[in-house]
């Protein structure tokens, strides 16, 4: 079985044409999106120390692509995101965790001609889903209350980068993007800038 995989593999990565943009072809990939960010404010009511919060997300998206003209692709993207927040320097901490999974359509275009060592692409996507979360509120250092919530919603993302094709079936991304979540229940409009990597083979 070795004996067979190498080779082809082998031979996927060094072919000598580069990556295929035009109408009738397939891609299949996905990408991985971070952001992390802290800050804090006093908390003015009491005088006490500053109010910290640190919030951390990552975003997985696996997609499939046709493009249906040269260069244009439009396909189905689906979204798995992992949304993290503490609250930090108080007597009463809290700490929330949410995970998202969605589906729904994207589009993307690649800016270069056919065939292109590299390229530059920029990728919007919608997807509608559902959130569930935990939320975990300390007291005394020890968890006192915690509650599990269920909401509704979609999330919007537009992003863009570079890209690197190392042959006619495999191509790397950077991207940086901006992603924009709002959910029913509860009203949330979160307004995210992200970085990450991409990944696709081209059929």
């Amino acid at each position: 079985m070795k004996r067979v995989l190498l080779p082809a593999i082998l031979g996927l990565l060094m072919t000598t044409s580069f990556a295929q943009t035009a109408k009738h072809s397939w891609i299949a990939g996905g990408t991985a999106l971070f952001s992390s960010k802290s800050y804090s404010t006093t908390v003015w009511a009491t005088g006490d120390s500053a109010v910290g919060l640190r919030s951390t997300h990552v975003n997985f998206s696996p997609d499939l692509g046709y493009f249906i003209s040269d260069k244009f692709v439009a396909g189905i993207k689906l979204l798995y995101a992992v949304n993290t927040s503490k609250l930090l320097h108080t007597r009463d901490p809290k700490r929330s965790q949410y995970t998202d999974y969605g589906v729904g359509p994207f589009v993307r275009y690649y800016f270069l001609p056919q065939k292109k060592k590299f390229n530059f692409l920029v990728d919007g996507s919608y997807q509608v889903g559902v959130e569930r979360g935990k939320v975990i509120i300390y007291v005394d250092g020890q968890p006192a209350f915690s509650r599990l919530e269920k909401y509704s919603g979609h999330v919007f993302s537009i992003a863009g980068g570079p890209v690197v094709n190392l042959n006619s079936s495999v191509g790397f991304e950077l991207f940086f993007g901006y992603t924009r979540s709002k959910y029913k229940s509860y009203g949330s409009n979160n307004k995210i800038l992200m970085g990450g990597l991409g990944f696709q083979v081209y059929l």
